[in-house]
């Protein structure tokens, strides 16, 4: 097996997140559509990362078969496709909270630093981002129905960049809505709400990767995969370490975060306690409908 060039272990992180912000960055600053800017960067390093993964998995068991590729891209375009169902759904919430929370707390939108620089802007929407998100995520962990509904995400038993859009629908529209619906309603413009959307899904294909990559300090800052992978590994109801994405910091103010720098690629993903009324082998099909079992 093929190792992952060391100017490559170290260096890919860095320029795939820092790199791809500052493309995103500059394309609006030129005035590109938000939704060109967002696909056309999020695309093209998602191609480039599925390269590298095919080519130097971390172990030769994390390399992906046809079978993940079809699964992965069935994901995919079920993620599409019901981001596109949902949009406008989450949309017209945000619309009618907003109106709601303006007639009560007129100066909501203050509280928000419009007049920031933008990048700064940006560490601000992802901490607000990260911070609704991560108590929802934590109660999957400890509630058993949640669970059902969040088993999906942590049954595979290997990482790739596209393991960070497996979900059931009643995990990922909750997560969705309660990261983005603060920034709506705080009046957070479309600028930064686009660079915090296209520094979600850069830290979430990071997280997910299958490549063996170094990333030091950086992982007591920002969710790389070798914290994220603590968070996956030995999946069992009740326990949990790292449920915080793009950066740590919540992880640390309630105390959840664990590296163990030691310890990574000896772990074990996946179920370590095979959950309750789901069959053997499951299917995606018996991890969709687990959550509605009696």
């Amino acid at each position: 097996m093929r190792k992952l060039p060391k100017f490559l272990r170290y260096g890919t992180f860095p320029i795939v997140f820092f790199g791809g912000l500052a493309v995103a960055w500059q394309a609006l600053e030129q005035g590109l559509s938000y939704p060109l800017v967002y696909f056309s960067v999020v695309g093209v390093l998602a191609v480039t990362l599925l390269s590298l993964e095919a080519l130097f998995p971390r172990q030769e068991d994390w390399r992906a078969t046809r079978r993940d590729y079809l699964t992965d891209f069935g994901f995919l375009a079920y993620s599409a496709g019901f981001a596109l169902v949902a949009a406008p759904l989450k949309t017209s919430g945000a619309v009618v909270l907003g109106a709601w929370i303006s007639t009560r707390w007129s100066g909501f939108t203050d509280l928000w630093p419009h007049t920031a620089p933008v990048l700064l802007q940006v560490v601000l929407a992802c901490l607000v981002f990260s911070f609704f998100r991560y108590g929802y995520h934590r109660a999957m962990h400890q509630e058993g129905r949640l669970w059902e509904v969040h088993a999906l995400h942590h049954s595979p038993s290997k990482f790739g960049i596209f393991k960070a859009i497996w979900g059931h629908p009643f995990d990922g529209l909750p997560m969705d809505l309660l990261g983005t619906l603060p920034l709506i309603c705080l009046g957070v413009s479309a600028q930064v709400m686009t660079l915090t959307a296209v520094t979600v899904a850069l830290s979430g294909f990071l997280a997910h990767t299958s490549l063996d990559l170094r990333t030091g300090f950086l992982s007591y800052f920002l969710n790389t995969n070798e914290v994220h992978e603590v968070h996956h590994c030995n999946s069992i109801p009740g326990e949990g370490r790292n449920f915080s994405d793009i950066t740590p910091l919540w992880d640390y103010v309630f105390g959840s975060f664990c590296l163990e720098k030691d310890r990574i690629g000896k772990r074990t993903l996946g179920f370590v306690a095979w959950p309750k009324r789901l069959p053997r082998p499951a299917r995606i099909k018996d991890l969709l409908l687990l959550p509605f079992h009696p």
